[in-house]
């Protein structure tokens, strides 16, 4: 004899809202990745006009190490990896790689972005100024948001 269970969500409220996503950009190097982790908030330009743009970026090796490193960092921000958009260029080797798949086995959403088009945003958004890796992760971080 099959037995099969029905389960009728009765509860009429909306769900509960997640708490303010958290978007972070990461741009690859062979040695050293920097990410700049953004909340929700600091895109309003009505409380912080331009904050995202000076969010602290963080410096990490491309190893095991400088991956613990990052999940620290991110665990400052929420320890529940759903809160979070994480965008990468899809730069070449096993650098990149492998921080992808770290990520993904956290339970973090990646996504990567096209070379070409941080650089054309960066150019909206900047103009002309001077291409760093600090200015391409807070720039990833925006593209997300």
């Amino acid at each position: 004899m099959t037995t099969s269970a029905i389960i009728v969500n009765t509860n009429t409220q909306d769900p509960p809202l997640r708490p303010e996503r958290i978007y972070v950009g990461i741009d690859l190097g062979y040695r050293e990745h920097v990410a700049a982790a953004i909340p929700l908030a600091a895109f309003n330009p009505q409380h912080r006009p331009e904050g995202w743009k000076r969010v602290k970026t963080l410096k990490f090796t491309s190893d095991a190490a400088g991956y613990q490193r990052l999940k620290r960092y991110l665990d400052r921000l929420s320890i529940d990896s759903a809160d979070f958009l994480v965008l990468l260029e899809p730069t070449g080797g096993y650098y990149g790689l492998s921080l992808i798949l770290f990520l993904l086995g956290k339970g973090y959403r990646v996504l990567q972005v096209d070379n070409r088009t941080v650089k054309e945003y960066r150019e909206t958004v900047f103009g002309l100024e001077t291409k760093t890796d600090e200015v391409d992760a807070r720039l990833m971080a925006r593209m997300g948001f």
